[in-house]
């Protein structure tokens, strides 16, 4: 029983962080990561990474600023690991025009706030 709610806790982590990780920033990741630690094992989880409790969850609130490290750990704990796959060229041009759209939105946005 144990090992089938592993099982599915680490496919949900893992479905709900792919979602996140192309278009979420950096404070929603580290609240999905608080979500996810919380939901696999809290205080032995905290063990696992080597942290206290305290320490992780404060590591991991909206103001905190996690280390690739702790990450890596984290997850690795939760029985995932982070992984990088080459975008196809279609989606790397899709996500530069996005990035440029959003730049040139921002200067607009700082011009006007100027004027």
């Amino acid at each position: 029983m144990r090992k089938a709610k592993s099982a599915r806790v680490r496919k949900f982590a893992v479905a709900y962080l792919n979602v996140l990780i192309d278009d979420a920033d950096q404070d929603e990741l580290t609240a999905a990561l608080e979500r996810l630690a919380s939901l696999t094992g809290g205080r032995k989880l905290a063990e696992k990474v080597e942290l206290n409790a305290a320490c992780l969850f404060r590591t991991l609130c909206p103001r905190g600023n996690p280390e690739l490290r702790i990450v890596a750990t984290l997850l690795r704990s939760m029985g995932v690991r982070l992984a990088l796959q080459p975008l196809s060229e279609g989606t790397r041009n899709q996500l530069l025009r996005e990035r440029h759209e959003a730049r040139m939105e921002e200067a607009a946005a700082l011009s006007h706030g100027l004027s």
